[in-house]
């Protein structure tokens, strides 16, 4: 039986499209088989942090 993965990214609104369109193209998703990508938003998450470095957060070089 072949491998079957499932991928979720939790994403800004303006990423979507190019990591959508990039999976597309790289799994070639266009073709039968290959498998499915679809999108949905998020309205509410807990327990998810956003990991920054000192630059991101405007503190000394």
């Amino acid at each position: 039986e072949p491998q079957k993965d499932i991928i979720l990214i939790i994403t800004a609104k303006d990423k979507v499209y190019p990591i959508r369109e990039k999976i597309y193209t790289d799994l070639e998703l266009g073709k039968a088989g290959n498998g499915i990508l679809f999108t949905f938003p998020v309205t509410r998450a807990s327990g998810l942090f956003e990991q920054r470095t000192e630059d991101s957060k405007g503190g000394a070089s």
